[in-house]
């Protein structure tokens, strides 16, 4: 493995300062990855409080040396002045900086994704909410749309200093393997530094080869003979020439024993011997004796109660410490405890830390309590919600945990959830007869792990255990919780078994609910029903009228809560009715029904449901020629960004963007994530399918078919909606027909009449457009084909149509946004124009050109296409302003 390790030696002293402005000024960043790096501002500061950072010029002039690398390691064991001598020099930076220190609980990608984001908001608290939406990057498309939001939050011109402090205590392969991509896509204007005791174990390693890495390492982080002098020099410190070969020796050059000596000499300077001595002997034993022994039992005390937390926010340290006076003696211990101003946070030396932890039997229950109490209060205050719950869990609050589960949004990361479970699986069993929300929030995360029947095996234990109980508010209050759980639950395996009954549990839910009322429970993430890829989750194998059945379940569902305290269905029985009536292709009647429904989910504050809707007026306009129509409902659905409690309503724009504008040709327009592989979902209903709709189209668009193929046959294997089982069809039978194989084209075309037909759905046909046209017309001249030949008469002449009015609505964009149209023309196309434009008519153009009046006729209807002209004067003007005659 080839490395290049620094030359301490490149530039002098003198130079230093000017050197390290001009690599800024270049801009050159330092980051820590790519994907954290770039939207985090923060003001300069020149240092900490109580600054007695040792300074290390030759250290400077490595970590100068460095930047001429995308990718600089600082490794070394602890107490070698890793973080110190970093510090030392972006102090000298005329830049802005930023601190992301890492803590062992850091290793579940929730936490790390909060605790990132948490100090992402001190800086760009815009970028922050964005991030915190998105999640940890886990996926290939959560990455992607990562790379993507960092991409529209880059300010080019802002130049700082980013460092990653503690890397060594990641260890969690999720993360480390996000690490490695981050660290391949770092610009060629960007830095990535890491602070470490170990080589990191990420993809970093193999770009070790490709001298893209400079290495500082323990060996350039001792103190030399000289440095040891420069030092001691520099606190004041006088001793005899002969000792300071001693020291180095004794110490080898480790910064943090160098440091305990030169405090101890301080007090004695002709004690050099017995200080090394003490120093061998035991380490912990000088930290107590010089440190722990010499400040007030109040400060002692004090200190071991903040090992217990591990992000010491100034805020919550004041807290501890009930005022001032307290932090005030502990920032005297700066060599040891240091505030970083970045994060307005304290850190605590890692051996300091360690002695501390031992001394953690000294407290009393109640002084662990009460630290833990506070640390939670204020993680929660500060929306480090995973922090909080570790917490509370340790003061066995479960009423709390319970609390910030209840105001999550609805769908939870999958990691999130796994983590939370276990907290409620290590609960006494007890917990959930005492804590009110306790049992529904156990079976919510179960749910989102998408173990639909262990959630409704637990479900049935919960309800015999509050059945079994006398009648209280506290027993009917959990019931219409867990009744709710079964609700959706039944809703979505509706999906596999063809049983349309969450209504009766709907009808139980508010029977409770009545009993023990709740006011604006509805409201709040907990309180936004999830709607994503579709509204009637009817399966595939469904019969002929199922879509009916379910709506009247989900009709019954929505007049059984219609409690004005509980809105979780507002305005999702007009909707489904719509979708069906769009899906028909009645769109007249679909408006409607889609009008009522986002008018009632906007009184019920249901976000999804009304971006479903809004998503469905944009096919609208699209299917009648209505480009207005469609951009309204673009625009309106950005009025949702400002819903703190609607969190996926970024992913569902991009998704309905990535649809507008593949629609108008627009593909490079789409939001990164959306152009990447498809996504693994738990439910076809949920977010991750909904995203692959608009994959679909963009790799058709792109025709990259191998993969969209790939797709559907892992699809074919899945249980699926009936609407998605239709478009995977459409997909399938498109791709085989551009791949020339026009039988197994046919036999999917065949496969979907005999889904499709039954229950008249014939609207996502339609808006394949020019491919159906060019699909249904092959199956109409092959003789084996067994599809009516009305059925494709009906669907090719109205896909024609849709073709016709999206080549007009594609050429007004085109023209309103000042868009060069890209028109081909054949050569017969183009001499018909120039004739059309000299005032010939079909026919005269018909004999003059030797050409039946037919193809005249046809070649001009190209044209109309084409051009998206509306008569023939439409047809002169447009092709005037594209240059084309």
């Amino acid at each position: 493995m080839e490395c290049r390790i620094l030359n301490a030696n490149v530039y002098d002293k003198d130079n230093l300062k000017s050197f390290a402005k001009k690599l800024i000024a270049k801009p050159s960043f330092w980051v820590v990855f790519v994907y954290m790096i770039n939207n985090i501002h923060s003001d300069a500061h020149s240092s900490d409080k109580n600054n007695m950072i040792i300074e290390r010029p030759r250290i400077n002039r490595l970590l100068i040396n460095a930047l001429t690398h995308p990718i600089t390691i600082v490794i070394a064991g602890a107490g070698y002045g890793k973080t110190r001598s970093v510090q030392s020099f972006v102090n000298k930076l005329d830049t802005t900086t930023s601190w992301v220190q890492l803590s062992e609980n850091d290793n579940n990608p929730s936490g790390f994704w909060e605790n990132y984001t948490y100090s992402v908001s001190k800086n760009n608290p815009s970028y922050a909410k964005q991030l915190k939406n998105l999640g940890f990057p886990d996926s290939d498309d959560a990455f992607t749309r990562f790379v993507s939001l960092m991409q529209q939050n880059r300010d080019p011109k802002q130049t700082f200093a980013a460092v990653f402090d503690d890397f060594h205590l990641i260890n969690n392969e999720t993360i480390l393997r996000c690490a490695g991509r981050c660290a391949n896509h770092i610009s060629k204007n960007s830095r990535l530094v890491i602070i470490s005791r170990t080589l990191p174990n990420t993809a970093v390693l193999e770009l070790i080869a490709t001298d893209r890495v400079s290495i500082i390492g323990e060996d350039d982080l001792r103190f030399t003979n000289s440095e040891i002098r420069e030092y001691f020099q520099s606190i004041g410190l006088s001793i005899g020439e002969e000792n300071f070969r001693s020291i180095y020796d004794s110490t080898n050059g480790w910064a943090f024993a160098v440091n305990l000596l030169a405090r101890s000499l301080k007090k004695a300077p002709n004690q050099v011997i017995p200080a090394i001595g003490a120093m061998k002997h035991n380490i912990c034993d000088m930290l107590d004796s010089e440190i722990f022994q010499n400040v007030s039992p109040e400060l002692g005390r004090f200190l071991i109660r903040l090992s217990l937390i591990d992000h010491l926010n100034a805020e919550l340290v004041e807290t501890l410490a009930g005022g001032h006076s307290l932090v005030e003696e502990m920032e005297q211990l700066s060599s040891y405890i240091r505030h970083g101003l970045l994060l307005n946070a304290y850190y605590i030396h890692h051996l300091f830390l360690d002695f501390l932890k031992q001394k953690q039997n000294l407290l009393t229950d109640e002084e662990k309590h009460n630290t833990y109490a506070a640390a939670a209060e204020w993680c929660e205050r500060s929306d480090l919600k995973m922090e909080a719950v570790r917490y509370y869990e340790k003061i066995g609050d479960y009423e709390k945990i319970s609390q910030i589960i209840f105001n999550m949004p609805m769908q939870i990361p999958p990691d999130t959830a796994s983590m939370l479970l276990e907290v409620f699986n290590r609960a006494p069993k007890s917990t959930a007869q005492s804590v009110q929300v306790f049992s529904p929030m156990h079976i919510r995360l179960v749910m989102n792990l998408a173990r639909f029947e262990e959630a409704w095996e637990l479900c049935k234990k919960y309800i015999s255990i509050f059945e079994a109980m006398e009648e209280c508010h506290f027993k009917n209050r959990a019931m219409w919780g867990l009744y709710y759980c079964i609700t959706t639950i039944r809703r979505l395996q509706s999906t596999f078994d063809g049983r349309y009954d969450f209504d009766v549990y709907a009808q139980k839910t508010i029977e409770y609910f009545l009993k023990a009322p709740v006011e604006y429970c509805g409201s709040g993430p907990a309180g936004v029903t999830s709607i994503c890829a579709w509204l009637v989750l009817v399966g595939s194998e469904a019969p002929a009228g199922a879509h009916e059945k379910y709506i009247a379940a989900m009709r019954r569902t929505n007049e059984a809560l219609s409690h004005p305290w509980i809105s979780v269905f507002a305005g999702a029985d007009d909707l489904a009715m719509g979708e069906l009536l769009f899906y028909c292709g009645e769109l007249n009647e679909a408006e409607k029904y889609f009008l009522m429904g986002i008018s009632k989910a906007k009184v019920g504050r249901q976000f999804d449901i009304m971006n479903r809707g809004l998503f469905y007026i944009i096919r609208l306009g699209f299917a009648t020629g209505k480009l207005e129509k469609a951009t309204k409902a673009l625009d309106s659905m950005k009025l949702l960004f400002d819903e703190q409690d609607y969190g996926t309503r970024y992913q569902l724009y991009d998704i309905a963007s990535g649809y507008y504008h593949l629609f108008l040709g627009q593909t490079d327009v789409i939001a990164q994530w959306l152009k990447g592989d498809f996504s693994d979902y738990t439910h076809p209903s949920f977010i991750e399918n909904y995203g692959n709709r608009i994959k679909l189209r963009y790799k058709l668009a792109k025709k990259e078919l191998p993969s969209l193929l790939a797709f559907l046959d892992e699809e074919a294997e899945k249980p699926q909606v009936k609407y998605g089982k239709i478009e995977n069809l459409i997909f399938e039978a498109i791709c085989q027909y551009h791949i020339k194989n026009r039988s197994a084209a046919i036999a999917a075309l065949t496969e979907l009449y005999d889904i499709a037909a039954p229950d008249r759905l014939v609207m996502p046909l339609i808006e394949a457009g020019t491919e159906m046209r060019t699909l249904t017309a092959a199956a109409l001249k092959d003789k084996s084909c067994r599809i009516p030949k009305e059925w494709l008469e009906e669907i090719n002449r109205k896909a024609s149509s849709y073709a016709k009015r999206r080549s007009h609505i594609v050429a007004q964009y085109n023209r309103e946004n000042l868009i060069p149209a890209g028109v081909s023309l054949s050569a017969r196309e183009q001499e018909i124009l120039i004739d059309l434009s000299h005032g010939l008519t079909k026919g005269e153009i018909a004999a003059s050109r030797n050409l039946s009046i037919n193809t005249v006729k046809t070649v001009t209807v190209s044209l109309y296409n084409k051009l998206g002209a509306n008569n023939l004067a439409d047809v002169i003007r447009f092709a005037i302003e594209m240059n084309l005659i």
